[in-house]
């Protein structure tokens, strides 16, 4: 346990990587007495398995209150071990010479701290590794939480397995997705474009509306099903953003209603009309035949529907959500809240040296996972303790965390020890964390007292 804790802490503390810790231990006191190398830092990781993953993981949600707000997103991570397996399965986006895994966290916005996470092949998409989160939460027998998500993981599935799973959730959702489009046509609008039946929210400067999801069976792979009822959709517009895209929606249809005419006028005859049409986005394209049936011409119609469709859809975005008791309005607070995972993922890859996996075997990439995890359950206290009575102090944790770096700790060769005086912003730090000062660290005035 110390020594899994002294690594956890060591990134944030040092700004390095594990492999600089044996040599920063000479300078610095830790839990340990033995200073860690690279090897033993290794064989430390492959000794940590699943089942120490899913341990911690149960403990942390068991010590999460009901009705908690579980934040779940991925990120990816770039790796160089050639026979990782999750590294086997992807193609990078960005670098051509290194593949991905996907990393699953799920953060808790009631509690402000990590406490899932989970590692998949590169090619795992969102709406993929929601199933086995939930499979996850299921074998450890949580279910008095609230699931957030972001617009990539709703499918009909996903949906389908959270009602099943009798969880309360609220996801984004994309209003082009069915069971959001067909409530649209509720939204009316008066003569000025102002939504006649929407509420407006002055703090975020939004309109918003809430509907019931008319109840419908979801299907999944296997042929099975589950009644989807008392899902609610959370419908709310930009009217800004919705100008904008109306304005760029015209300008759309009118430049391609310029080219068309002007390939008329040119007597252009597509070789192919199936790829010509691909080329026009909201316009059918047929050719104009002659009387032996050769083609002379094109004719074009605008695509009514597909363009009312994206009129409809303009400056408006939406979430579905189900077993949860909130308007519109606090149910945009809680989406916007979701900032704080962000957050923590920068946390894991700058501060906790994680951007990048250095791991050539199943085992280490485990092990490593692992430890950064505790790392960021570290973070996550020094955060919360600098946020709720250090932010008008230091303008950030890091900040607070370089205060105590002038604390010396010396050991001499009789086994007596002697830790030097704390100021007053490192009193104030320890007491923000809960940490006792030993008295012989405190002022000469304190001591007395």
């Amino acid at each position: 346990v110390h020594e899994i804790l002294s690594l956890a802490f060591f990134p944030y503390l040092s700004g390095k990587c594990f492999n600089r810790f044996a040599k920063w231990q000479h300078s610095h006191k830790t839990l340990l007495d033995d200073p860690l190398t690279s090897s033993s830092i290794t064989q430390l990781s492959q000794r940590i398995t699943d089942q120490h993953r899913m341990t911690l993981i149960k403990l942390r949600l068991e010590r999460q209150p009901k009705g908690a707000i579980l934040d779940c997103d991925s990120t990816l991570k770039s790796g160089w071990g050639t026979y990782l397996v999750d590294l086997c399965w992807d193609n990078n986006k960005d670098n051509s010479e290194l593949q991905n895994t996907v990393e699953a966290y799920v953060y808790s916005l009631t509690t402000h701290e990590p406490v899932y996470y989970r590692s998949f092949p590169g090619d795992t998409v969102d709406i993929s590794t929601v199933r086995t989160i939930l499979v996850d939460l299921s074998a450890l027998g949580i279910k008095d939480v609230i699931f957030i998500g972001d617009r990539g993981y709703p499918s009909e599935e996903n949906l389908a397995a959270l009602v099943e799973a009798d969880l309360p959730f609220l996801m984004c959702a994309k209003v082009e997705c069915e069971p959001i489009t067909p409530l649209l046509s509720e939204v009316t609008f008066d003569e000025d474009g102002i939504p006649v039946n929407m509420q407006y929210d002055a703090k975020h400067k939004l309109y918003y509306h809430q509907m019931a999801i008319p109840e419908y069976t979801g299907e999944f792979e296997d042929g099975t099903s589950v009644c989807m009822k008392g899902l609610t959709a959370n419908l709310f517009l930009n009217i800004y953003r919705r100008t904008d895209e109306l304005g760029a929606l015209k300008r759309k249809i009118q430049n391609e209603k310029l080219l068309l005419n002007k390939a008329n006028a040119d007597n252009v005859i597509p070789t192919d009309i199936k790829k010509y049409n691909a080329l026009f986005e909201y316009f059918k394209i047929v050719y104009k035949k002659d009387d032996q049936g050769n083609p002379i011409g094109i004719d074009f119609s605008l695509c009514d529907k597909k363009v009312n469709k994206e009129r409809s859809i303009c400056g408006f975005f939406s979430s579905i959500m189900y077993k949860m008791d909130i308007n519109g309005a606090k149910a945009l607070e809680i989406d916007q809240s979701r900032g704080e995972y962000d957050i923590n993922v920068d946390q894991l890859n700058h501060q906790m040296w994680q951007y990048v996996q250095k791991d050539s075997s199943e085992d280490g990439q485990n092990g490593r996972s692992f430890i950064s995890f505790v790392g960021l359950i570290a973070i996550s206290e020094v955060r919360k303790a600098w946020r709720e009575k250090m932010q008008n102090r230091f303008e950030s944790s890091i900040d607070m965390l370089d205060e105590l770096e002038s604390i010396r700790f010396s050991e001499y060769a009789d086994g007596s020890t002697h830790m030097s005086s704390f100021t007053t912003k490192q009193i104030e730090i320890c007491d923000a964390c809960g940490v006792t000062v030993p008295k012989e660290c405190m002022p000469f005035t304190a001591r007395k007292a």
